[in-house]
């Protein structure tokens, strides 16, 4: 089963999916989809930054920067 991700949490796109330009982020948004296989979809908010969308599967957790 994928990671969960809850409201604030930081976040950063697993290297080698296609994402690898996506910046770190905190979590603004994550709905579970049972059509994604149980899967999470999650929208990332980097500073100063514009959100993206992706799977929770394909995020794993960073620590929040200083």
């Amino acid at each position: 089963m994928p990671p969960r991700y809850a409201l604030g949490e930081w976040v950063a796109p697993l290297p080698g999916h296609g994402h690898d330009g996506c910046p770190a982020g905190r979590v603004e948004r994550g709905e579970e989809c049972a059509g994604l296989a149980d899967d999470q979809v999650v929208m990332v908010l980097p500073p100063g930054g514009m959100p993206y969308v992706l799977k929770g599967s394909e995020l794993y957790r960073v620590k929040p920067p200083h």
